[in-house]
């Protein structure tokens, strides 16, 4: 029995593309031309360069521009007040409060989700602004009197309406 000719039974040809170049012939590669050309910003930087230069002749690292313009603003007791109460205070009670609402309102549809927000703009919003307040002056070495005055008179009700605006 004949068959015809299958495409598998015709002889291929080579593809000389995926073919890797032994010898002389690698050599005799083209060099490649560069699309991008020339930086455009050169001759900012290099006249960005020669202003620094000439207002800080001491300095010898550019580097230096972005630590020390960026490090004299800081205040690092506040950095680490700051970062001692979201740490300590709230990060560990927004852990239990959330764990707490996901107990009392299990459902995760639309009308559970306006409760959580309402629970939590009524009850743990003002507590945890008053917390935070009262944290926040201690730190800052106030007394018992001077922290009730300071954070319920002047920022704890500007904070509360703002906070009832947002949502």
């Amino acid at each position: 029995m004949k068959r015809g000719k299958s495409k598998t039974d015709t002889p291929k040809k080579a593809n000389t593309k995926l073919l890797v170049k032994k010898g002389p012939e690698r050599a005799a590669k083209k060099p490649r031309k560069s699309k991008a050309g020339k930086d455009p910003n050169t001759p900012k930087r290099e006249e960005f360069q020669k202003t620094f230069k000439e207002k800080n002749p001491n300095n010898k690292s550019v580097a230096m521009i972005f630590t020390t313009a960026s490090t004299a603003s800081l205040d690092i007791v506040r950095i680490l007040r700051m970062s001692g109460y979201g740490l300590l205070v709230l990060g560990p009670s927004l852990h239990f409060w959330y764990n707490f609402l996901s107990k009392i309102l299990p459902k995760q549809d639309i009308i559970t989700i306006l409760k959580k927000i309402l629970i939590g703009q009524t009850t743990f919003g003002p507590v945890m602004a008053a917390v935070f307040f009262s944290v926040n002056t201690f730190l800052q070495g106030e007394s018992g009197n001077e922290i009730f005055s300071s954070s319920v008179t002047g920022k704890f009700l500007t904070i509360l309406s703002l906070h009832s605006m947002v949502w």
